[in-house]
């Protein structure tokens, strides 16, 4: 799974910078569409499944991308979540860094994959 984190991490930070928003929930699903210019269309969707719970933005959100923008909690901070949010043990969190607003995107889920794929509107 740290693979996966990684290489999603290493994408966006490619970028001189880097916008999301969520494309779609359906339940089960929820899948994070972002790029550098989301008017146009997005290079990237990132997919969770298995939701537990979400703490984020249905605006768009941007990530510094001079520093870690897609990472798992250290273990002490991941106890905190888990106990703040009561996030069941089999779910992981997944933490989105934003730039505009003073609190991260909080995503509890059992598994996570992604797609580079150019979307245009």
């Amino acid at each position: 799974m740290l693979q996966i984190i990684n290489e999603i991490d290493t994408i966006i930070r490619s970028n001189d910078w880097f916008e999301f928003y969520i494309l779609n929930y359906d339940g089960r699903t929820l899948k994070i569409g972002g790029g550098i210019d989301l008017v146009y269309s997005h290079s990237l969707e990132i997919v969770f499944t298995d939701i537990f719970g979400v703490h984020g933005f249905f605006e768009i959100w941007n990530s510094n991308t001079k520093k870690p923008v897609f990472i798992l909690p250290e273990e002490d901070h991941n106890l905190e979540l888990n106990l703040k949010f009561e996030i069941e043990k089999e779910y992981q969190v997944y933490i989105f860094r934003t730039e505009d607003y003073e609190n991260d995107v909080y995503i509890a889920a059992k598994h996570v994959s992604f797609e580079e794929v150019v979307v245009k509107y």
